[in-house]
């Protein structure tokens, strides 16, 4: 069985016949992913990053509205995760799929993309952060935002220096 990845993700690999394959761990079943649904599995792959750019964006839109802000991205947030459990549902389940050898997030990354690609990433990342805060310390936001725009920085920087590391790995 060929574990190529064609799509570029976590947990996509390909079959013995090329086909593109999602393997959820948790739940020790593969499912083909049809040529033309692959932008969609890619928006619900990437629901939790969407929702919290949502929340950033509504934060910094209405900042004396911050539950109302939580609200709409928690809502965005849940309306995407019913939407991508039904469209599990539609797809085809694979009997026998053996479950591919796991790696750790470093590894994927340094697979799924050149270390040319991971440096920009890397960099843009760690950028983004930083611009985040310098936002909110030249908008003077309250406490509230500092914090939030504070953490996101934080993840950012972790994020940015995970592909920092993963260009060395790659090719």
């Amino acid at each position: 069985m060929q574990n190529k990845k064609t799509m570029k993700g976590k947990n996509l690999y390909s079959d013995d016949k090329g086909r593109t394959v999602l393997y959820i761990p948790s739940e020790h079943i593969g499912y083909y992913i049809p040529k033309g649904e692959e932008q969609k599995l890619s928006l619900f792959q990437n629901r939790f990053l969407l929702a919290l750019a949502l929340l950033i964006l509504l934060i910094n839109l209405f900042p004396d509205k911050f539950l109302f802000s939580i609200g709409i991205a928690c809502s965005v947030l849940i309306v995407l995760e019913i939407m991508y459990r039904r469209f599990k549902n539609t797809l085809d389940k694979l009997k026998k799929f053996e479950a591919p050898k796991r790696s750790g997030t470093i590894d994927i990354i340094a697979e799924t993309y050149s270390k040319k690609d991971c440096v920009t990433r890397g960099i843009a990342l760690i950028g983004f952060g930083v611009l985040i805060v310098l936002n909110a310390v030249l908008s003077g936001f309250s406490i509230q935002l500092m914090i939030l725009n504070g953490a996101v920085c934080f993840l950012c920087t972790v994020y940015g220096c995970i592909h920092l590391i993963a260009a060395s790995k790659a090719k």
